[in-house]
């Protein structure tokens, strides 16, 4: 098992990934493609969703740049996951007082409240609808 913690395009941490079978890619620039290669010639890996490239070795040459990635050990890895960024530097819509910003969690048991409440809401109505329309 192989273990990466992933930057964007700005150096930011966006998370980390476990990837059982790294696939080393390549820029192939007579065709400007990214291709599969050994270890020695990487300059990239796929990500865990066999779809994500992520940098390794510096910029592609054609200098634009581009997510990155750098192995980590399994410690660091489930620290990184257990940590959300978006708790420490959350991004706040325009107008928002910063006192009323959630983190995740607090957003996630928000939404499953609601939910929880609207799906009574809708037994409710679903009830009601019966009493009234399957009498007639």
């Amino acid at each position: 098992m192989y273990y990466i913690k992933t930057f964007d395009a700005e150096d930011r941490l966006t998370g980390a990934e476990k990837i059982e079978v790294l696939v080393y890619v390549r820029w192939q620039e007579s065709n400007g493609m990214l291709v599969r290669c050994t270890e020695e010639e990487a300059q990239g890996i796929i990500g865990a969703d066999d779809n994500t490239v992520y940098l390794i070795n510096g910029n592609l040459p054609h200098g634009e740049k581009e997510p990155y990635a750098e192995f980590i050990t399994k410690e660091e890895y489930d620290q990184i996951v257990g940590e959300d960024p978006e708790d420490e530097d959350p991004e706040i819509p325009e107008g928002t007082d910063e006192t009323e910003v959630l983190t995740r969690a607090e957003l996630t048991e928000e939404v499953k409240g609601l939910k929880e409440r609207n799906d009574f809401l809708e037994e409710c109505l679903l009830e009601m609808s019966e009493i009234v329309y399957g009498g007639e």
